[in-house]
């Protein structure tokens, strides 16, 4: 810390530390409300889902229980078609495809599963 910018340095990582923490907190009380609100999974999610080159598979069981290769989380339904997974590390927004009322896919974030 010998630097002679070491005051603009530490003021740009209280910065970024500061938007970090109300980031999480966001996320937090979303998947609290989630959590409080309790609106059930459609078991027609349940089920295998393939993703695009190096996402994997993505398994979802009948009660929101979630795989996605190491990761291991809970699924947590906002609305009849979106929902955040909380894989304790990080959450991620969670939305289905359908066609005709058949489930195509989900998306987390920006990948997309099909089955």
């Amino acid at each position: 810390m010998n630097k002679k910018n070491k005051d603009s340095i530490l003021k740009a990582n209280l910065v970024s530390l500061k938007q970090n923490f109300d980031s999480d907190l966001k996320e937090t009380k979303k998947v609290n409300e989630a959590m409080r609100v309790k609106i059930p999974m459609d078991e027609k999610y349940a089920g295998i889902y393939k993703g695009g080159e190096r996402s994997g598979y993505m398994e979802i069981n009948k009660k929101g229980k979630v795989s996605w290769g190491n990761l291991k989380g809970q699924l947590y339904m906002l609305s009849d078609s979106t929902g955040l997974i909380n894989f304790r590390t990080m959450l991620r927004s969670f939305s289905v495809k359908k066609d005709h009322g058949a489930v195509l896919g989900v998306y987390s974030n920006e990948r997309y599963f099909s089955r």
